[in-house]
């Protein structure tokens, strides 16, 4: 499957299987550093609420560049699960994580902002259709 930008050019070295490696690779980093006792050696207030949206954020951009036919809805709703499934994991956890109902929002916030990004970026609907396909010209100018 071949990626497009949004004025029909082909997106280079993004082949959707290179993509799916890193989506799987950033997301079992994420859930390692979720479920891992060690806190961030910045302190800044609510640093960690960041660094949640900007996790969840990649996660949904690689993830929708990884799964171009899969709508946009489905891949939100999977990782806001994730979010909140690491969340239950941590609040059951004794190893020094506690549950949180804003790590879980900057989760969501996070994959709401990354796809919603992907669809400007990658020409997408939420519905997981091209907005427009690409013409034949622009297909082969690159």
């Amino acid at each position: 499957m071949t990626l497009y930008w949004a004025n029909g050019r082909k997106l280079p070295l993004l082949n959707s299987r290179i993509v799916r490696v890193l989506a799987i690779a950033a997301t079992l980093m994420v859930i390692g550093q979720s479920l891992r006792g060690v806190a961030p050696a910045v302190h800044i207030t609510n640093f960690d609420k960041i660094m949640h949206f900007i996790a969840y954020f990649s996660l949904a951009g690689l993830w929708s560049a990884a799964l171009p036919k899969r709508s946009l809805a489905h891949i939100i709703g999977a990782l806001i699960a994730l979010g909140i499934g690491i969340e239950i994991a941590q609040g059951l956890m004794s190893a020094g994580r506690t549950a949180s109902p804003y790590d879980a929002i900057a989760n969501g916030l996070g994959a709401l902002a990354g796809a919603g990004l992907s669809a400007i970026i990658l020409n997408r609907s939420v519905s997981g259709k091209n907005a427009t396909t690409p013409t034949t010209s622009a297909a082969n100018d690159y």
